[in-house]
Formats: structure tokens, C-alpha cells, sequence
């Protein structure tokens, strides 16, 4: 899943964990960045994942979670729109999530 500019976390909650890519912009003007991050809790909840499970790179906050998932946030300078420059690192997140 790529969640881009949203707060969905509470959409989640006791759903089947599968590795999730949450974006979110600082100066988003139509989602303000507090409310955004309120999903990232709920999201780590659900993957059983927390801070002792972190690897940064770069601007990426990327977590290990249960049953072999992934959490990565990326949060970027920009605001509501899509970040291009994180696609093809999104392709590469996805090229490596597995059904399970």
C-alpha cells in the first residue's frame, strides 16, 4: 500500500498487516502535516513495529515489521501534491512486497 498526502491509519486498524509506504508533506495545505502524522502510530501498531526497528535512509524512516513487512515514511518538504522524485523508490518498495 502507498498512502500519499492522507491520514488513513485509523482505516487500518486490525486489518491483515501488509507493507505500507506513507508520504506526507510538510506544508500540505489541504491535509495539514499534524493530522497526517496521527496515522503513523496506528500504522506501527498494526505492523508491530517501533523505534528499536528503524533504519534511516536519507529522508526515510523504513521499519521491519511482523510477518515480513515494511513500513517507510517519507516525509518531504513539498505540500499536498505527489512526490516524483519518490517513484522510483516506491517502484523498488513494491517490486519487493510479496503476497502473502
Amino acid at each position: 500500500v502507498i498512502s500519499v498526502s492522507g491520514q488513513g491509519g485509523d482505516l487500518i486498524q486490525g486489518a491483515k498487516p501488509v507493507s505500507v509506504w506513507m508520504s506526507m508533506g510538510k506544508d500540505d495545505l489541504v491535509i495539514p502535516f499534524s493530522e497526517q502524522k496521527k496515522s503513523i502510530p496506528v500504522v506501527m501498531e498494526n505492523l508491530g513495529v517501533d523505534e528499536k526497528h528503524l533504519r534511516k535512509e536519507g529522508n526515510l524512516d523504513i521499519y521491519s515489521g511482523k510477518e515480513g513487512t515494511v513500513l517507510v515514511v517519507d516525509i518531504h518538504t513539498g505540500g499536498h501534491e505527489f512526490p516524483g522524485s519518490s517513484i522510483p523508490k516506491m517502484v523498488s518498495f513494491l517490486r519487493n512486497c510479496t503476497k502473502k
